[in-house]
């Protein structure tokens, strides 16, 4: 870049980095990037991708720049951001599986560019810090109890190459009061009366932008929105704005979407049929209308919220004369979800911090601070049009998403077209390096990196031609895919592959599978090559435990097997089996990984066991036994030792059998883990309750009168 090119220099002082002042004056001619990102935002909510949303900024982004229809991330949250921000597959990030930390195989963006001379800033929402859990779990997660740091603060933001960072570290807030948010490794205890997170994140932008933009060095900012991700609170005057424009259905808005961007241009009637709705749940039989239209009214709001803040970041980019030599991409971490989160725990607060209760399910009007809801999946199904599915499935309605990007100065494609390029998240790393005109090291601050998994898109961007066929793989929690130039091989979790040619079924509505079985094999023989590749990183190793340390069981009674895996293995399916000396017997051929399964010992053993689980993947078969002590059965149901509460199937019943601590509960709700339905059983003076409870993964949570206890995973088959 010549002589007025600003060189910055970097010294390694512990895990941190210690920044010397620029060397030269002139402002560097290479871009600024912004990289903006949506949580949880369908493929078609926002204007210019079809949605009712008003969203005149982004809208006004694409009409001066280029939408892509095949662009993609990884279908959830955490994953996305650090492929996003690494250029690696998640696995390969250390985020195979939901709340973990960002590992070191790879950098971050923000390490790179810094150690290439650019400003870095991070404004919004983390979740790349393993998460922690404390006794007074709910009251901390209220802001009614404190502890210094909200995970290792050496995974924060601000210890990632990121200069500064204004945000939540944890991935779920309340949008009026968020939990976890900091300065950097700062908490920050309260926030202003009418505060609202998009707007606070906004206006911080603007200040970070206002800041750094008075330096002649060039400037990275990572914009990463909470909104509209659960719970649905907006500010009134927004919601107001949506009232009656979504009161005829989701399958009316579906087919208006749909038929909008066909007119637009954004793909073909031919390519993109509109298949069905996953869930067959008509609008025209749908009991609570009214409350479904303004769950979808708050999503939207929300949306707009995060718009309107947006054209301030604009704005300040003009004022500061650097809006055309900036690169802006704009993008959604996942497809819309269909979650409607159940009860307190984790991550979920049972009151506000003024002590008002919190309410979870039913059908309580949402948008206020202490109402938390959803959409659900069928508003998701209609946000995600014209595609099937939703977030964290490796169907196109998790994993599409839009793709806007805009650079006045450096951009060479026709303002307002479309590009059909096949683009992921791995992406934006290797095209954010080739626009600042830096190299990816083989080592960073000590760390030795992983090559980057994603292709520059920097030559698409100057009007070059389309990038080879290229081959592209998904995983996230036993969902599955893998796309090879237009063929693409999908699975939901432990269901059979299925084949889709999107060239001319980009909406996966003609399955292939059984004519194919040809292709079939050999995609899957490469995914099961990549699976095997991306997870070297992170050997497994399965861990059994039992609910009493490993003494004893009753025999004939129910208790729950348990078992843990040393790192974040994403490891879908277990054999578990016994031996009680005459050889291994199975007690579960194939049952989900979910850390727990609920079993009754034979009334015949009267010794020491073994129990034995082993993992049945292709490319981990791990397993572990711990021997255990079978007390001889005494007909009677004893409660598990050590935990809150499990269940087991009894003559085609639902049996709970609690151990409290403190005061015992008077009922227990059941939600399902996709958040769309609640079992409330109450509880007799015995501390049992007989309700019908289908099989399944459930978040159990006990309430006492109206106080709610932490919630605790169960397993139920």
């Amino acid at each position: 870049m010549g002589s007025k090119r600003l060189m910055l220099r970097a010294w390694v002082m512990g895990s941190g980095l210690l920044w010397a002042a620029p060397q030269a004056a002139g402002r560097d001619a290479r871009p600024d990037i912004l990289v903006i990102v949506a949580d949880d935002m369908g493929f078609s909510d926002i204007g210019c991708y079809g949605g009712e949303v008003h969203t005149p900024t982004l809208d006004s982004l694409a009409a001066g720049g280029a939408r892509f229809t095949q662009f993609h991330n990884t279908a959830r949250c955490c994953p996305t951001r650090a492929a996003l921000l690494t250029g690696l597959y998640p696995h390969q990030a250390g985020l195979a599986v939901n709340g973990r930390s960002l590992n070191k195989n790879g950098a971050t963006l923000a390490e790179l560019l810094a150690a290439n001379g650019y400003q870095t800033s991070m404004v919004g929402k983390w979740h790349l810090s393993e998460d922690v859990e404390h006794p007074d779990q709910l009251a901390w997660l209220s802001h009614r109890a404190t502890y210094p740091t909200f995970a290792d603060t050496f995974t924060y933001p601000s210890k990632r190459g990121f200069m500064e960072h204004y945000g939540t570290i944890w991935g779920v807030v309340d949008h009026f009061d968020p939990f976890s948010l900091v300065h950097n490794t700062t908490p920050i205890a309260s926030v202003p009366t009418g505060y609202y997170q998009a707007d606070g994140l906004n206006d911080k932008a603007v200040e970070y932008l206002d800041r750094m933009g008075k330096d002649d060095r060039p400037i990275f900012m990572y914009l990463a929105h909470n909104a509209p991700h659960w719970p649905l609170h907006a500010r009134p005057e927004d919601i107001a704005r949506y009232e009656n424009t979504f009161t005829d259905g989701w399958d009316s808005v579906r087919v208006r979407r749909y038929r909008r961007q066909l007119a637009m241009g954004l793909f073909s009637k031919e390519q993109y049929p509109l298949p069905p709705f996953e869930n067959n749940n008509p609008w025209s039989g749908f009991a609570d209308k009214a409350w479904a239209a303004h769950n979808m009214a708050v999503h939207a709001a929300m949306i707009d919220r995060m718009d309107q803040g947006l054209a301030k970041v604009i704005a300040k980019l003009k004022e500061l004369g650097r809006y055309d030599n900036t690169l802006i991409f704009f993008l959604s971490d996942n497809g819309a979800s269909p979650e409607q989160p159940g009860g307190p725990g984790y991550d979920r607060p049972n009151m506000l911090r003024d002590g008002t209760p919190i309410t979870y399910g039913g059908k309580p009007q949402t948008g206020v601070e202490s109402v938390w809801g959803g959409i659900g999946p069928m508003w998701a199904n209609a946000s995600n049009t014209p595609f099937r599915f939703w977030k964290k499935e490796s169907f196109e309605g998790g994993t599409a998403t839009p793709f806007i990007a805009h650079w006045p100065k450096g951009l060479k494609l026709a303002a307002g077209s479309m590009n059909t390029q096949l683009g992921h998240v791995i992406d934006i790393v290797p095209t954010c390096l080739a626009a600042a005109g830096a190299a990816y090291p083989a080592v960073s601050l000590g760390n030795v990196l992983k090559p980057l998994e994603g292709q520059s898109l920097l030559g698409i961007l100057q009007g070059g031609p389309a990038l080879p066929e290229r081959t592209l793989y998904w995983e996230h929690e036993g969902g599955k895919a893998v796309r090879v130039g237009p063929w693409k091989l999908v699975a939901l979790g432990g269901q059979p592959w299925e084949l889709y040619n999107l060239a001319v079924d980009r909406t996966e509505s003609n399955n292939l599978a059984a004519s194919e079985a040809a292709r079939v094999a050999e995609m899957k023989a490469k995914y099961d090559t990549w699976y095997a590749r991306v997870m070297e990183t992170a050997p497994v190793t399965l861990r059994v435990t039992s609910p009493n340390g490993g003494e004893s069981w009753q025999a004939g009674s129910p208790q729950i097997i348990r078992w843990s895996t040393t790192n974040a293995m994403p490891i879908h399916t277990v054999k578990i089996e016994y031996d009680d000396g005459s050889g291994w017997k199975t007690i579960a051929a194939s049952a989900p990984h979910v850390g727990e399964y609920a079993w009754t010992a034979p009334t015949q053993i009267t010794a020491k066991a073994r129990i034995r689980v082993k993992s049945i993947e292709t490319a981990h078969s791990d397993s572990s036994d711990a021997v255990f002590a079978i007390i001889p059965s005494t007909g009677t149901l004893r409660p598990m030792v050590g935990t809150e509460g499990f269940t087991q199937r009894i003559g085609g019943r639902a049996i709970v059998f609690p151990q409290w601590r403190g005061t015992a509960p008077d009922r227990i709700a059941f939600t399902d883990m996709a958040g769309r339905k609640t079992i409330v059983i109450g509880l007799g003076e015995a501390g049992i309750g007989s309700e019908a409870l289908p099989p399944g993964v459930y978040a159990a949570t006990p309430y006492q009168g109206g106080r709610a206890g932490a919630s605790r995973r169960i397993a139920w088959y």
